[in-house]
């Protein structure tokens, strides 16, 4: 049976003060996305089986509150069909990103061998009133 989430990696960007390092946070996300092509544009990546059960995890909302991790929504086409997918990226990578992903294979789940096509713009209602 597969595992439902893998132990993922991102570095955050150094704080302006020198003497305060880049750090790198631990989460779990989805299993076998973020490799290769993928891992590479959003700055999100697999960490060391080794690692697991002895770094402290942090929760994506956590991180995502704070910065360190934004959200992708794309569109990956497989033959005639579209799905949608979400992905964190490092905020380190924010400028490059959409260009990065486009093009790339979607490795897993049901588009598993389509193209990423394009990235969405994110929905926020403003007011309903």
């Amino acid at each position: 049976m597969a595992a439902l989430l893998q132990l993922l990696t991102v570095v955050s960007s150094p704080i302006k003060d020198p003497a305060v390092p880049a750090i790198n946070y631990y989460f779990l996300g989805t299993p076998n996305v973020y490799t290769s092509d993928i891992a590479t544009a959003t700055g999100v990546t697999v960490a060391d089986v080794k690692l697991h059960g002895l770094v402290p995890k942090t929760s994506v909302k956590e991180l995502l509150l704070a910065g360190v991790l934004k959200t992708i929504e794309v569109e990956v086409k497989k033959g005639n069909t579209i799905y949608r997918k979400k992905l964190r990226y490092a905020e380190t990578v924010d400028a490059t990103v959409a260009a990065g992903v486009i093009g790339k294979s979607w490795p897993t789940g049901t588009a598993q061998g389509g193209s990423v096509q394009s990235v969405l713009d994110p929905r926020r209602v403003v007011s309903r009133k």
